[in-house]
């Protein structure tokens, strides 16, 4: 019924919406101006306009007599099957004992209809006083795939020019000017040949007098040291023969020379005028930015997807299925996460099916249907919003203009059915609940660099079982009750969020604004709290890719009543100072202040306070082949209870991860020393010491190991020893195994809390 479901909505949506055929892309829009018409002496304003990766570019449509038809393909094939189960045994801290977890998957790849799909099935077998298993799948479409074929064949027929075509006023200035220089310097040596009768070898090569480095090559060459030095002899000579008034015919040879000499020079230093006069250097400057720039932005349009779709649909011959395919951004089957955004789906765990289609025309639809099943036992649900079963079946759409990272406005309904069941360990009967929830989406830009988001949510519960039958005997349904005004600012949730991304300063800005209603509840993020408003303001500047701030407000009112005088607050402050040094080393420092304050009845009660200082210096030093590295951290923390009558505890935490790498080897030793200034009976506020010294490396081409022995201790509780194994290895290419164990044995134990801990991790996988 679920994929029905689905598949009659993408139908309806289809012959609603419709394919548009051949959507150009947007074009290169630049300012025509014709530089044959402009006088040469005002080269220098105009190229004074073009500044190479300034202009807003566009991608034109590339118009072929004939699309390019794509090679044919069987119609299914299979790649990269893999068989794998690992086993890991661990101590369980919550339960006592120890718990076996034993995975065996299959993955793959297979490509149906050109339509790549990645599988995968997953048992698990827990034993832990008694034996429980569960098996899931996954077939998720490889959109990335999928492209990478259309990618290589544009990549191959679309050369850069095509593409992304030249600058066409630089192209036009630089003939130009070319032209001008050319014409001027052809006239300058037919004038030296022709008055002088005089042929230099060296000048009839040169032909290209736009190449600086050639042209200066072979006039520096020409005109050197030792010829000006026999050109002033000669001066000397043509003197004294002038002077006892000798040999007019030597007079006149020696005359001629020294003349081609100085009309040789006059040339070149013409030549220099002219490349001055027509900004020749300055043009080839900007040509080769110009150059950079479209590569850069044409290896952009090859890496971005959605200009990948565009330009296959103009280019290659596609087939109706690949047409569908093209505008298919996510399809999942089986267990999956989904997040769109915070107040509709967000890290939701479900196992159904749901696909997330987004048309030529940018017209955008999101379809879902499943069943998320809760964990077994509440000991094992570490953060937790309910303590009823959360069981239940859920279905939805979101749909609108434009995808979700870009430009969108969006409208989303998602209904939530909870099973009639019983909580584990309990003979409490826990009712069965329809939630709804309703949401609009918008983003848009502001300028280039910032963007703001906007999202309002609405969510209603309505309880079906007898026990609850005030609810309903007054509410029709959820639908009904949703878009009903009876409670309405219970029921909301609400979220503003504006990014900056300022490149040329450096400066990045983000500020978010959120509230949740005491009523309102979506299981489609259950990292949600209710009763909740939160503000939070990050900013982060670099100067010169070396010093960074980084600055960060988190300010949280949560209402756990309904009384309006009863009210919590947690304030959350970050500033981090970074510093680039040489060699790639850093140095940062960190301040965190937290505050947690319960304000009632007027009185302001202080419940919890922390204070964190961290500075932290990364140290490298290189030479030869041996590469040393040192990751040094100091944390001073100040923490402050009132649960515990304002019990006050003070840590100095001290921490070095040392390695150097030798070839394949690396040799390491990590540290952690944490001094309690003030010790207590909880046994992580005392003082401790951790150190772990060790090798990894290379047992032949397919073996890698790595061996260390482990020391700790906990002040008034234990004191440890043990070592860890691990060992990877490669099989005939095709098999990968891999065994992990880590033991510690208590050679001085204080307190029954702490066993001997065993952990062992072992995996083989097969691929075909």
């Amino acid at each position: 019924m679920c994929t029905g479901f689905l598949l009659f909505s993408y139908c309806c949506f289809l012959n609603l919406k419709g394919y548009s055929q051949g959507r150009r892309t947007d074009s290169i829009i630049r300012s025509q101006i014709d530089p044959f018409v402009q006088p040469i002496t005002e080269t220098d304003s105009l190229l004074k306009q073009i500044k190479p990766g300034k202009h807003d570019i566009h991608i034109p449509a590339i118009k072929r007599p004939e699309k390019l038809a794509l090679p044919a393909k069987p119609a299914i094939s299979f790649d990269k099957v893999s068989i794998s189960n690992e086993g890991l045994l661990d101590q369980n801290y919550f339960a006592g004992g120890y718990y076996y977890l034993n995975n065996a998957q299959i993955s793959g790849v297979a490509t149906i209809s050109k339509m790549p799909l990645n599988a995968g099935f997953l048992h698990q077998d827990l034993f832990m006083d008694g034996h429980s298993f569960k098996n899931t799948f996954k077939v998720s479409f490889d959109k990335q795939a999928f492209l990478d074929g259309y990618r290589k064949q544009l990549q191959d027929q679309l050369s850069i020019d095509q593409l992304v075509p030249k600058d066409s006023l630089l192209q036009s200035m630089k003939l130009k000017a070319e032209a001008g220089i050319r014409s001027r310097m052809d006239s300058l040596m037919s004038d030296y040949k022709n008055s002088l009768s005089k042929n230099i070898p060296a000048l009839d090569t040169l032909k290209d007098y736009t190449n600086n480095a050639n042209v200066n090559g072979i006039f520096r060459n020409l005109l050197s040291a030792a010829y000006a030095k026999a050109i002033r002899e000669k001066e000397a000579k043509l003197k004294q023969l002038q002077e006892s008034n000798a040999d007019k015919a030597q007079m006149a040879d020696l005359q001629k020379e020294i003349d081609a000499y100085y009309k040789l020079v006059s040339i070149y230093n013409q030549y220099r005028e002219l490349q001055t006069k027509y900004n020749l250097s300055d043009l080839q400057k900007k040509l080769n930015e110009e150059t950079a720039q479209r590569k850069k932005q044409y290896d952009q349009l090859m890496s971005k997807p959605s200009s990948v779709k565009d330009l296959a649909q103009q280019n290659l011959q596609l087939s109706g299925f690949e047409e569908l395919l093209m505008s298919i951004e996510k399809l999942n089957i089986g267990q999956h996460t989904i997040s769109l955004s915070p107040l509709s789906l967000y890290s939701y765990l479900t196992n159904g099916v749901s696909i997330e289609i987004l048309t030529k025309k940018k017209r955008y639809l999101f379809l879902m249907a499943g069943k998320e099943t809760d964990l077994n036992s509440i000991q094992a649900r570490a953060i937790f919003t309910s303590l009823y079963n959360n069981d239940h079946t859920a279905v939805g759409l979101r749909m609108g203009k434009g995808a979700i990272a870009d430009n969108h406005l969006h409208f989303s309904l998602f209904n939530f059915h909870q099973s009639k069941s019983y909580s584990d360990g309990t003979t409490l009967e826990v009712p069965q609940k329809n939630t709804m929830v309703m949401g609009l989406s918008n983003r848009f830009e502001i300028g280039a660099s910032s963007a703001v988001e906007l999202e309002l949510s609405r969510s209603s519960a309505v309880y079906k079982d007898a026990v609850y039958e005030m609810d309903t005997s007054t509410r029709r349904s959820a639908f009904h009750d949703i878009i009903s005004g009876s409670n309405l600012a219970q029921g909301l949730a609400a979220d503003i969020k504006y990014t900056g991304n300022f490149r040329e300063e450096g400066l990045n800005v983000m500020a978010e604004l959120a509230h949740v209603a005491s009523g309102y509840y979506n299981p489609g993020n259950p990292f949600l709290s209710r009763g909740s408003n939160t503000g939070t303001l990050q900013v982060k500047k670099v100067w010169k890719k070396k010093f960074t701030i980084n600055a960060r407000t988190n300010i949280r009112q949560y209402h756990y009543t309904t009384l309006a005088s009863s009210t919590w607050w947690n304030f959350s402050h970050l500033i981090d100072l970074g510093l680039k040094l040489k060699g790639g080393q850093q140095i940062s420092i960190r301040y965190q202040p937290t505050r947690g304050i319960q304000k009632s009845n007027g009185q302001r009660i202080l419940q919890n306070a922390a204070d964190m200082v961290t500075v932290n210096l990364n140290l490298q030093k290189i030479l030869g082949t041996t590469i040393y590295r040192n990751n040094i951290n100091t944390i001073y923390n100040t923490s402050r209870y009132a649960n515990f009558s304002m019990l006050s505890s003070k840590t100095l935490t001290l921490t070095s991860l040392q390695s150097v790498t030798l070839g394949d080897n690396l040799v390491y030793w990590n540290n952690t020393y944490t001094y309690a200034i003030d010790p207590s009976v909880i046994a992580y506020m005392n003082t401790s010491f951790n150190t772990e010294a060790g090798i990894s490396y290379k047992a032949g081409d397919n073996v890698s190991l790595s061996s260390s022995l482990i020391y700790n201790s906990i002040t008034g509780y234990v004191k440890q020893v043990g070592g860890r194994q691990s060992v990877s290895a490669t099989i005939h290419k095709k098999i990968e195994t891999s065994f992990y164990i880590d033991v510690k044995l208590n050679i001085q134990e204080s307190s029954s809390y702490y066993g001997e801990p065993l952990t062992a991790n072992c995996s083989i996988k097969y691929s075909l």
